[in-house]
């Protein structure tokens, strides 16, 4: 059984945007990920990784940056046949069941993030009831990687408190 979430730079499937800013934010962002996608097309696979970094992992110190790189490299085989593809969206979607949720749920995002995604946690915080929103000063959407202290500071201290009221409701 789930008793929390801890929701770390949130997609959803089915998500309407809070609109006009938003919109935009996400027509700017799909013509990123256009570049990307012509390139990939092109079989320019290192120019998509490297346009991938630019786009999710900005904020990254020159070590983690380096490693995603690495992993994003040995993974790039994905762009040709991305797995995302294969999903099927549930019906209703998703999103129109974030009301629905009744356990206690952090969303956390950078501020360094996408626009797009730093309103879309915004949005789903606003839609599920009783969630927490952290923002995380100077992270990207790799916010684990770019900002490890704050974002383990974080978590720890949700996990802390779930575990204070997972006891007190187990001894009443």
């Amino acid at each position: 059984m789930v008793n929390s979430l801890i929701l770390v730079s949130p997609g959803i499937r089915g998500y309407r945007s809070s609109g006009p800013e938003e919109d935009r934010e996400w027509e700017e962002l799909d013509k990123r990920e256009g570049l990307q996608d012509l390139a990939i097309s092109e079989n320019r696979i290192d120019d998509a990784v490297n346009m991938d970094l630019e786009i999710w992992a900005s904020a990254q110190g020159a070590t983690s940056k380096s490693r995603i790189l690495e992993i994003a490299t040995a993974n790039s085989h994905i762009h040709k046949n991305p797995p995302n593809k294969l999903q099927k969206s549930p019906e209703p979607p998703a999103f129109a069941k974030l009301n629905q949720i009744r356990i206690p749920t952090i969303l956390i995002v950078g501020d360094q993030d996408v626009k797009a995604s730093q309103l879309m946690a915004k949005s789903l915080h606003e839609l599920i009831p009783g969630s927490k929103l952290r923002v995380i000063k100077g992270a990207d959407h790799i916010a684990n990687m770019s900002r490890p202290e704050e974002f383990n500071a974080i978590v720890s201290s949700f996990l802390e408190q779930m575990s204070h009221e997972s006891f007190a409701s187990s001894h009443v």
